[in-house]
Formats: C-alpha cells, sequence, structure tokens
C-alpha cells in the first residue's frame, strides 16, 4: 500500500490504549456504548517540555479512573513534538465524569499556551461490516505503531470500504501483526482512521511489500479527498 511505505512523518502520538497489547485484547469492542476519541495537538516550538510531563499525568491517572477502558501516549519515530491521543471509555457518562478531574483541567489550561494551530479531536465508532478484531499479545507491546486517517471523497466510499475489507484479514493474518483496525468518524462518514500495531519495523516492510497491499493502492487510486500519506505517522509508545 502507498501509504505503508517508509516515509516517517514527523508527528508525536498519543493513542489512547492504556497500552497497544491492553486496549487489543480488551473483551468489549466498540460496537457497545464505549466512547472512543483521537485528538492531535501540535505544540510551538520550545513548549514540549511544558505540555508532556502534564499530559503523561492525565494519561496516568486517567487510566486509574473506573470509567476508563485504555489511554496511551505515543511519539513519532523521528521524535517530532507535536501529541495525538485516542482515548477509550465505557460509556459517555465516564467520559464526561472524567472532565471533573483536576489533571484533565490542567491539561486543558496549558493547551491554549502550547498548540500550534487548532487541535482536532475525532470521535470514533467501529465499522460494523467490518469489526475490530482483539489480539492475545500477553503482554508484548508492538515497536512499531501505524496511525492512518483516511479521507475518500464522497461517490468513493463504497470503493474504499470495499478495499480496505479486502485487505484487513490479510494484513492481520501478517507475521508480527499485532492489530489492524478501521473505525469511521462519529461526525464525517467520509474519514476513517486505521489503527496498525506491528511486531517491528522488519515485519510492517514485509507486509508492504505483499501483494495485497499493491492491491489496495490500485484499488484506492486517486478516490481520497486528501492524500492518506499526509495524515499517517509511524510511532512509538511513550506512556510509561
Amino acid at each position: 500500500m502507498y501509504f505503508f511505505n517508509k516515509k516517517t512523518i514527523g508527528i508525536m502520538l498519543a493513542i489512547g490504549f492504556a497500552n497497544f497489547s491492553n486496549a487489543q485484547t480488551n473483551p468489549k469492542n466498540m460496537s457497545d456504548n464505549t466512547v472512543e476519541q483521537l485528538g492531535i495537538i501540535r505544540t510551538k516550538p520550545g513548549t514540549w517540555n511544558t505540555y508532556l510531563p502534564i499530559m503523561l499525568h492525565n494519561v496516568k491517572s486517567s487510566r486509574k479512573e473506573k470509567g476508563n477502558i485504555s489511554f496511551t501516549l505515543y511519539q513519532p519515530e523521528d521524535g517530532a513534538e507535536v501529541g495525538i491521543w485516542l482515548e477509550r471509555w465505557h460509556n459517555q457518562a465516564a467520559m464526561e465524569n472524567h472532565f471533573t478531574y483536576d489533571y484533565l483541567k490542567a491539561v486543558r489550561k496549558t493547551v491554549p499556551e502550547v498548540k500550534d494551530g487548532a487541535v482536532t479531536q475525532i470521535s470514533l465508532k467501529e465499522v460494523a461490516a467490518i469489526p475490530a478484531k482483539t489480539v492475545q499479545l500477553n503482554g508484548v507491546a508492538p515497536q512499531r505503531n501505524v496511525i492512518v486517517i483516511f479521507e475518500p471523497k464522497t461517490e468513493e466510499r463504497d470503493a474504499f470500504l470495499k478495499a480496505i475489507a479486502d485487505v484487513t484479514p490479510h494484513a492481520r493474518k501478517a507475521p508480527g501483526n499485532y492489530g489492524f483496525n478501521i473505525y469511521e468518524d462519529v461526525a464525517n462518514p467520509d474519514r476513517f482512521v486505521l489503527v496498525e500495531g506491528w511486531k517491528d519495523a522488519a515485519a510492517h516492510d514485509a507486509h508492504m511489500a505483499q501483494a495485497y497491499s499493491k492491491d489496495f493502492d490500485k484499488a484506492t487510486a486517486g478516490i481520497f479527498k486528501v492524500d492518506p500519506m499526509s495524515e499517517r505517522w509511524l510511532a512509538k509508545d511513550i506512556s510509561e
């Protein structure tokens, strides 16, 4: 797939899985009342060391909340100072309760001081035809994490869903795959988020070279509003 080449885009990821293993092995899936949100914040030069400890404290404290399922912090492999998070809660009430805690208020207070441009927040839901699949990792975390935001043209939405449905079973069976799940933007049915985990870069590279990945490229050529490579990240977990 063209969005699986070796180009590393400089963005930090803060993805709301307590760790990838924990998120993928949770017995509940997103088809119930769980709530998940992906966010992206680009920080101004010189402000990362202000933002990072406050966000890390929020992540670790949030995990202890009764209503939290997962919350993880990642950084891109090139160490860029931009953050993306994905937090998952048992229900909307649990997320709203989270807003009352001081550690979350501290993040909200800091964001206006450090953000470089608008902060993106995307509420996600599972794609019914391509349900998320849990993976038993026994505490082993992927060394290569991939996040891709896809925005197919409205008239090409079905073509994209068919292409991603075709590639998903192959990717999940690939050696070293620790997860391959597609989610839909609740507010925008033409935007999707792919979350992948791989044992390491070598496993990911081998996946990129397979015929099924090239078939995906052919099936999706020219169907996107925005080049997925501009909204793709390779990341490492820095939660601990």
